[in-house]
């Protein structure tokens, strides 16, 4: 008489080495897993494990601390910011990805120049669009307009009313030689503030002439190779 405990252990072990085998020829068929072959040692992807996301760019703040630059500001939109009124607000356009994008928040505010001289896209007075979200560097002269102007700017950022960017910060490009008178230098610290980082560029006849970085005055060509230190390690182009 055969033994019945032997039996059943035998119809078992035929029984998973049947759903194995079917388990192994759907995992090499099926569309889910792309027609990947079962293997154990070969370091291919799991079908059935989602693939992790692209680790996403380091921030502007944190590449600046890690290269010793101050943070004048907050780093991010801050809850609770009014935003300027819709017909204060500058205009939006789509750009191409992977670029600086220069922002001047005024019509001469030397945007273009800042641009060539940091290898960036002057976006003429628009709040880029793109996906992933481009690191912006805001341009502003130093007239009592212009300040205001960087002001709502700066407010619409803070508000999340701008498409989603990465604000690096803002450059002040002086308006004409000399100190500016003390309100103004008040005005322009206050409006640094709304900012991550503030760089100051001196009436330069370099920058008005685009002579490149070469020519500038050392405090100016200070500020641009701080600045291109920061977007080195940000994976900027």
């Amino acid at each position: 008489m055969a033994n019945t405990g032997e039996t059943g252990l035998s119809s078992g072990m035929a029984l998973r080495t049947g759903v194995f085998r079917q388990v192994l020829r759907y995992e090499r068929t099926s569309p889910m897993g792309g027609g990947a072959q079962m293997t154990r040692s070969t370091g291919s992807k799991n079908p059935w494990i989602p693939s992790s996301p692209e680790p996403e760019p380091p921030s502007p703040q944190s590449v600046a601390e890690r290269e010793g630059v101050t943070l004048t500001g907050p780093s991010g939109p801050q809850p609770g910011v009014t935003p300027p009124e819709a017909a204060d607000s500058l205009a939006r356009v789509q750009v191409p990805a992977d670029r600086l994008c220069v922002v001047g928040v005024h019509g001469g505010s030397a945007e273009s120049t800042i641009a060539e001289l940091l290898g960036g896209l002057a976006t003429h007075h628009r709040w880029p669009e793109v996906d992933p979200a481009p690191l912006v560097l805001l341009t502003s002269r130093t007239s009592s307009s212009a300040v205001e102007a960087a002001q709502r700017a700066l407010r619409a950022w803070a508000a999340s009313t701008t498409p989603k960017i990465r604000l690096l910060g803002i450059v002040w490009v002086a308006d004409a030689p000399g100190r500016l008178p003390r309100e103004l230098s008040r005005a322009v610290d206050v409006a640094s503030g709304g900012a991550p980082h503030a760089w100051h560029i001196g009436w330069d006849e370099s920058v008005r002439r685009g002579l490149g970085t070469g020519s500038l005055e050392r405090s100016s060509r200070k500020a641009i190779t701080e600045i291109q230190t920061i977007l080195r390690g940000s994976n900027a182009k």
